[in-house]
């Protein structure tokens, strides 16, 4: 079912994981800024241009990659805000002059109650629709144990999600109470191996954003040998580390955590989302490198599903919601 870190001080508290954009992406806010708003009521306007204003609502645009159902921003563009961004400005607006609800209103074609202006117009960035994608399921699907939300200056930790040309890896849990960690992203990577069984480029950044998390890969459990043989001669040199399972006496975790202490929860998962592929790593991908074999008669099981790159499976969003459970947050 999973295989999470041992050492519980990699559990990111109540389950929160601050995240910011790296190397390569662009900023959460970069396509547009605020300038000034405008409210109506009935016949009357008030115009907002004091600081305190200006910032309280730059501070709700700030929120809309953690608060997007899906990979397009709610903020675009062409100085439209998106509705959970506009229905968030308007209850602070609301509040603001005591109006009641059909007394404001917030409409791009008419008088609008906040006037953006654009400053720079940047190019959609399909690779970070991949991982706000990847984020927003995460969000969903785990609603109350995990969520990712974009950073603030009172995080002491968090995630930098980095474009590289490297491997895509993340170490396995929280590195340290106070610090960045990187989370390399190399979609064009992801998508080349994504041609493997059902997986996606996005199930290659969940893959990662578990780690991130804490858990460890699904085949490196100390049980894998009764349920899955590794063909060593089509390993890739230097891949081992990813395939072997980890020993109490190896090192600290490396750049991407293979050596970080799991413990092993539930039943061997071998449609995990953090399990490798029958032909992952190989030096003829034509070739297994793991091979399901039945527990008992230990023959080989060519048709079992291994690996689940196209979603958290049921077994992961469960060893996930075990270790950081619901009211926490």
């Amino acid at each position: 079912m999973g295989n999470f870190v041992s050492d519980k001080s990699r559990v990111w508290p109540k389950g929160i994981i601050p995240f910011e954009w790296g190397t390569g992406f662009r900023p959460a806010n970069a396509a547009v800024s605020i300038s000034s708003w405008v409210g109506s009521r009935g016949n009357a306007t008030a115009t907002g241009n004091l600081d305190g204003d200006v910032r309280t609502i730059q501070k709700l645009l700030n929120k809309v990659p953690a608060a997007q159902a899906g990979p397009s921003p709610l903020l675009k563009v062409d100085g439209v805000a998106g509705q959970k961004t506009r229905d968030a400005i308007q209850k602070f607006q609301l509040k603001r002059f005591g109006w009641k609800g059909a007394d404001a209103r917030v409409d791009p074609k008419g008088q609008t109650l906040v006037a953006l202006n654009e400053f720079e117009v940047v190019p959609p960035d399909p690779d970070q629709e991949i991982v706000l994608s990847a984020i927003a399921e995460w969000n969903t699907v785990l609603k109350g144990h995990v969520t990712w939300r974009p950073a603030t200056d009172q995080d002491a930790s968090l995630v930098v999600f980095t474009k590289t040309s490297d491997i895509n890896k993340s170490r396995t849990g929280r590195d340290s109470p106070n610090g960045k960690q990187d989370l390399n992203v190399n979609v064009p990577l992801a998508i080349r191996l994504s041609r493997f069984g059902a997986a996606t480029a996005k199930g290659v950044i969940l893959h990662e954003m578990g780690h991130a998390a804490g858990l460890g890969h699904e085949h490196q459990r100390d049980d894998r040998n009764t349920y899955v043989t590794v063909i060593w001669n089509n390993i890739k040199r230097y891949c081992d580390y990813r395939i072997r399972i980890p020993l109490k006496t190896d090192p600290v975790p490396t750049a991407c955590g293979p050596f970080t202490q799991c413990s092993p929860f539930g039943g061997y998962d071998l449609g995990s989302t953090m399990h490798y592929f029958p032909n992952q790593t190989g030096k003829d991908e034509s070739k297994p490198t793991l091979v399901a074999i039945d527990k008992k008669t230990k023959k080989p099981l060519p048709s079992q599903r291994m690996g689940g790159l196209d979603g958290l499976m049921p077994g992961d969003i469960a060893t996930l919601k075990h270790f950081y459970p619901a009211g926490a947050q």
